[in-house]
């Protein structure tokens, strides 16, 4: 019996994996010997976590529920932080202090369509960064995040997730960017890796397969 095909994106999701596979193995010759890379297929609803160590095969990170696959959205509760599914579980009660698919608006102005749409979806108190133009939030107990560092705190979940697999500290990565992600919106990325303490060795389009 013939094999139902893959839904178109299963498969780019899967050649995105393997191009990020390939990449974080090269990646290896340039970082410390016994060294692992890891990488980050971030997306607007769901980001999943890669890991290249010397001598084992590109592996997909399991989360804290065993799957390959994290909600981009964090919940900021005082000094607590939620994210994933637990994250938009809390979304309802707390909609002003959770982050859902910030990815449509890092690095852009707070004028831009994304942004003004973002506003009118989500009820958010997002502000306008007085210095850069670009997009804050401030939650109810009255701090003020950017963008960057909300995306900057996934990431470091995502470091998390692939430190505790390694059984090792990581350092490097390798993140995935759509195509037409302009010069500011990639910064905006690299501001978030260095905020999580990576170090980004290259970034990907997550179509480049």
């Amino acid at each position: 019996m013939t094999q139902p095909k893959p839904s178109k994106t299963k498969r780019r999701s899967l050649l995105t994996l393997g191009a990020v596979a390939a990449l974080a193995a090269l990646c290896l010759d340039t970082v410390p010997v016994d060294a692992a890379v890891m990488s980050i297929d971030y997306g607007t609803d769901w980001f999943k976590v890669g890991l290249v160590k010397p001598g084992i095969p590109f592996d997909i990170v399991l989360n804290a529920e065993s799957k390959r696959k994290t909600q981009s959205a964090i919940t900021l509760r005082g000094d607590d932080r939620a994210f994933g599914s637990e994250a938009l579980g809390l979304a309802t009660r707390f909609p002003q202090d959770s982050f859902i698919g910030l990815k449509r608006i890092l690095g852009r102005d707070y004028d831009d369509s994304h942004c003004v749409e973002y506003r009118n979806t989500f009820t958010n108190n997002m502000i306008k960064d007085p210095v850069r133009g670009t997009v804050a939030f401030e939650t109810t107990n009255g701090k003020v995040y950017t963008a960057e560092e909300l995306v900057a705190m996934q990431f470091a979940l995502a470091k998390k997730q692939a430190e505790d697999t390694a059984g090792e500290s990581i350092k490097d990565v390798v993140i995935t960017v759509p195509p037409y992600f302009s010069q500011f919106e990639r910064q905006a990325v690299l501001d978030s890796a260095d905020l999580a303490g990576l170090h980004v060795l290259s970034l990907i389009h997550d179509e480049s397969a």
